[in-house]
């Protein structure tokens, strides 16, 4: 007897990780633009953020046609764990090459509550 190609749970479990990849997305870009926030000296803070920005939006599509080339070549599943093999050796390489970034610590840049923008 042929085995189905998608069982009932197979669904729930796929509705189960879309609905988890719906709520990574944010909470990875909220974070990383408050620390740049924090980390970017406030006299380059726009420009920093901007830039980031333009990358993370910008790769998306990019990102998008590597992996539809990667399941193309592969299979899906293997274009995936293609993807998260090469996340996680950049991020070692990342952390190897840069390992001050363990031990992230925010400059004091504003002195009370009160503190304003910068002024020029």
């Amino acid at each position: 007897m042929a085995r189905p190609i998608l069982l009932h749970s197979d669904i729930r479990l796929c509705r189960h990780r879309d609905l988890l990849r719906l709520a990574d997305h944010p909470v990875v870009l909220t974070t990383a633009n408050g620390l740049l926030q924090i980390l970017a000296p406030p006299d380059m803070r726009g420009r920093v953020l901007s830039i980031f920005l333009m990358i993370s939006f910008g790769a998306q599509p990019i990102a998008a046609l590597l992996i539809g080339v990667a399941a193309d070549a592969f299979t899906p599943m293997g274009a995936v764990l293609l993807n998260g093999a090469l996340m996680i050796a950049a991020a070692g390489a990342l952390v190897g090459l840069r390992s001050g970034l363990l031990s992230w610590e925010a400059r004091q840049t504003m002195t009370g509550a009160a503190a304003g923008p910068p002024s020029r």
